[in-house]
C-alpha cells in the first residue's frame, strides 16, 4: 500500500496595482503587477482632472492588455484624500476597481 500524496497549490491572483498621485496641474501614474522590477511611472497633464481620469483608466486597460493580465485580473488604485475628494473614487469603483483612499496625516512622514 502507497501513502496518499496531496499537492495543495493555490492559484495566484493576477493583480494590478496603481497609485495615483494627484496635483493641480499633473497626475502620477504608477503601475505594478508584482512580476516586474520596478513600477512603470507616468505623467498625464490633461487640462481638466475629468480628462486625467478618463486618461488613467485608459492607461490602466492599455497596461493590463500589454501585461497580459485577463480580465478578471483585480485592480487595486490608491491616493490621497485632498482637494479632488472622492469623485474619482467613486468613478473608478463604477468601472469595477478597488479603491483606497488614504488619509494623508495617516501617512509617516519623516521629517528633519
Amino acid at each position: 500500500m502507497q501513502p496518499t500524496q496531496e499537492m495543495d497549490v493555490t492559484r495566484v491572483d493576477q493583480m494590478l496595482a496603481v497609485s495615483l498621485e494627484l496635483s493641480s496641474k499633473s497626475w502620477k501614474v504608477g503601475l505594478h503587477d508584482g512580476r516586474r522590477e520596478r513600477a512603470s511611472i507616468y505623467t498625464l497633464k490633461q487640462e481638466v482632472a475629468g480628462a486625467r481620469l478618463g486618461a488613467a483608466i485608459e492607461l490602466i486597460e492599455q497596461t493590463r492588455a500589454r501585461w497580459a493580465l485577463g480580465k478578471d485580473a483585480r485592480v487595486e488604485v490608491i491616493y490621497e484624500a485632498g482637494q479632488d475628494g472622492f469623485w474619482i473614487a467613486r468613478a473608478l469603483e463604477g468601472r469595477g476597481y478597488a479603491v483606497r483612499v488614504v488619509d494623508p496625516a495617516s501617512i509617516p512622514v519623516e521629517r528633519h
